[in-house]
């Protein structure tokens, strides 16, 4: 179900209603967190395979089943096997961690992100990477998802995608 929004410059046409957003944002939060911190992947690889995966394409489109009806860590197997990276020995259980991570932050904003703007991960990645996002976490994790996104806009005019 699409959700127009006026609020911002022209109106963006979201593909799935706020109603699902922070389940959507925890979910890639969760997806990042696990990827760098548990599979031990670098944050920056993994972002730009999940940008130009069909999964992305799935998340931009609202899927229920993506935005809604599975965790971050069966996201990131997806995936893998969407990549041809299915061994299922390879998988690592999730460790406890007492705080969220960088990672888990710069998913959860980048979700925020394309939902508010209703960009490809893409063009998300390009104007601000995930490892800016990371950088950026402190201390703009303590700001509302909001003001980050009148960051995200600045930096808009300037990109050429």
């Amino acid at each position: 179900m699409a959700h127009v929004s006026s609020k911002s410059h022209g109106a963006a046409v979201r593909a799935y209603d706020i109603l699902y957003l922070e389940d959507a944002m925890s979910c890639l939060a969760c997806f990042f967190d696990y990827a760098v911190w548990d599979y031990g992947a670098e944050g920056r690889e993994v972002a730009n395979l999940f940008a130009s995966s069909q999964l992305a394409r799935q998340f931009e489109a609202g899927a229920p089943w993506v935005v809604s009806g599975r965790s971050g860590i069966e996201l990131f197997w997806d995936m893998c096997r969407e990549l041809g990276y299915d061994d299922e020995q390879a998988m690592i259980e999730q460790g406890f961690r007492p705080d969220r991570t960088p990672e888990y932050w710069a998913g959860w904003i980048a979700a925020y992100l394309q939902w508010r703007f209703a960009l490809t991960y893409r063009t998300v990645f390009d104007v601000l990477s995930f490892d800016v996002l990371v950088d950026l976490y402190d201390p703009w994790h303590e700001a509302s998802e909001e003001r980050v996104a009148q960051l995200f806009a600045e930096r808009m005019t300037s990109y050429r995608g």
